[in-house]
């Protein structure tokens, strides 16, 4: 059996220095635009975290369903195991520390852990970039 592989993204958003919510919005000379509030303005969305790992998120869930819907009888080369935290910007402590420790308590051994960042990995490991879609298809 093959050891797992981890996908990893985050949906929280870095926080806000109390009392410089107005400023924020004023720094991109859009008065009411609140760090938080998504407002879609000329087409683009603004807040924070508006692009920090949201449309990745989207991705993972959306390829996981597509991998879900292959014909029955299907099934990957390897167990995905899918982590979508909520504390990253504060430390992950709760969220995917918590996990960590569970996987580890477990004895999960992990053959990959693909999160926010580039993944550098070596020639020959099972997901180099010219292999990994057959690995996992």
């Amino acid at each position: 059996m093959l050891d797992p592989a981890l996908v990893m993204c985050h949906l929280d958003v870095a926080s806000v220095e109390p009392g410089t919510e107005g400023a924020w919005g004023a720094q991109a000379r859009c008065g009411d635009c609140s760090p938080f509030s998504g407002k879609i303005r000329d087409g683009e969305v603004w807040g924070r975290g508006a692009l920090d790992m949201k449309a990745y998120c989207v991705a993972v869930l959306h390829a996981t369903d597509a991998l879900m819907r292959r014909p029955r009888g299907f099934a990957p080369a390897r167990t995905l195991l899918l982590a979508l935290g909520h504390d990253e910007e504060k430390g992950g402590e709760d969220g995917h520390g918590a996990l960590a420790a569970r996987l580890r308590a477990r004895g999960v051994r992990l053959a990959a852990l693909l999160d926010e960042g580039t993944p550098i990995l070596a020639a020959g490991n099972p997901f180099w970039v010219d292999r990994h879609l057959r690995v996992l298809a």
